[in-house]
């Protein structure tokens, strides 16, 4: 009786066994690990070892819940299935503040693997923060920082951490080994002061969480970098081009009181011109060239006059040297 028994548990042992080789003949999934970026939530694996192109995947996730003493588990939910891919995206489906674990398994055809479970995760005690946005502005010796949070996949920054730090490093250009830091504490809009004029600085930003389990890890952005500006006057000099600009103004306001009248009388007299002035100055009339003189001509006959012995006695032409002029009776020659 006990041999048939024994026999009988045998065979049963090597049908289960022939069984369950064949189902799971698929080598499993290898490096499963579930992954928080930005607050999502992803499942990410390496393929099976020793297995063709045809293989798909099926992936699911569950949540995972603590108490002081245990912690339980839902069902798994299923997300991807019978993907190519080697990853699977669980981010519409939980809450930030959630703890959930994943698996998969593969399969081709009738044939698949062993479901391979991932560690547990938190995504807002866990994610990588990824690298904020930056530009700089110049303004005069000093640069400011304009900061844009990085985007969450579920929430926001500020929604999820109360407290986060902006953690600034700036150098000037070619001497990154003199870094210098600065941390603003949630101000986007953080100015690095007393920097050196007409010089270029790099600025690289990184977000600082501190959570219950110590400070998430962090990408920093890429270096941005910008010149600043010339150097602004000192006090003095400004305080002394004020005063000058005001004594200048101050002087010509009184020369226009004092001095309004003649100047008003020398632009506008009261004295007018004469039309003939104002008409040259207009330039309406001008010098018109007159018509050549023409020459009128008679023809004239020159008799020269007979005088007397006696005339000549009493008119001469020169007496004690002044003249004197004498009338003639000319006679016509005929």
């Amino acid at each position: 009786m006990s041999a048939c028994v024994r026999g009988f548990i045998l065979t049963v042992c090597v049908y289960l066994s022939a069984n369950t080789a064949a189902v799971a003949m698929l080598a499993p999934p290898t490096n499963v690990h579930l992954s928080s970026y930005n607050l999502d939530l992803v499942l990410r694996w390496g393929p099976a070892n020793g297995t063709d192109d045809d293989i798909t995947y099926t992936a699911e996730y569950r949540s995972v819940f603590h108490d002081s003493f245990s912690r339980s588990f839902s069902n798994y939910t299923r997300v991807c299935e019978n993907s190519a891919s080697l990853l699977c995206d669980f981010s519409r489906f939980i809450t930030v503040f959630g703890t959930y674990q994943g698996r998969v398994k593969a399969q081709r055809g009738d044939q698949t693997s062993v479901w391979v479970e991932s560690n547990s995760l938190t995504p807002d005690k866990h994610a990588t923060i990824g690298p904020p946005s930056v530009s700089l502005t110049s303004t005069g010796t000093s640069l400011e920082v304009l900061i844009t949070e990085p985007r969450f996949t579920n929430s926001h920054l500020r929604d999820v951490y109360g407290s986060f730090t902006y953690n600034i490093s700036y150098w000037k250009s070619g001497e990154e080994e003199q870094v210098k830091h600065l941390l603003s504490e949630q101000q986007n809009r953080p100015v690095l002061q007393d920097l050196d004029p007409e010089t270029e600085y790099c600025v690289r930003v990184w977000v600082q969480v501190q959570t219950d389990r110590g400070h998430n890890p962090t990408e920093s952005s890429e270096p941005v970098c910008r010149r600043t500006l010339r150097g602004e006057e000192p006090p003095w000099v400004i305080a002394v081009v004020m005063v000058v600009v005001a004594a200048a103004v101050v002087t010509m306001v009184i020369l226009v009181v004092v001095y309004w009248r003649p100047v008003y009388h020398f632009l506008f007299p009261r004295v007018a011109l004469p039309d003939e002035f104002k008409e040259f100055l207009s330039g309406s009339s001008g010098c018109v060239a007159s018509e050549p003189v023409r020459e009128v001509c008679d023809q004239v006959s020159v008799v020269a006059g007979v005088h007397t012995e006696e005339e000549q006695e009493q008119c001469p032409l020169e007496a004690n040297g002044r003249n004197h002029s004498c009338d003639f009776t000319e006679e016509e020659e005929e």
